[in-house]
């Protein structure tokens, strides 16, 4: 009788885990290039993005209300 092991090894499904890894490194060379290779100007304007759009800060919510029963 063959153990679970020899099955799993002998279904060839190790190409899986190397298509992974092939997945990985692509995506991962993929955002190194762009952090590398983006220009100091575009980080500036996204830097001050949060700091241009809202200028009141948001209010909090009425918290007596959130759990009110509905009765």
């Amino acid at each position: 009788m063959k153990s679970l092991s020899d099955v799993v090894s002998g279904a060839g499904l190790h190409i899986y885990a190397d298509i992974a890894l092939i997945i990985f490194l692509a995506v991962f060379v993929a955002i190194l290039a762009r952090v590398v290779f983006t220009r100091r100007s575009r980080w500036e304007h996204e830097w001050h993005l949060p700091l241009e759009d809202d200028t009141t800060p948001p209010s909090p919510p009425d918290r007596g209300t959130e759990h009110a029963d509905p009765r």
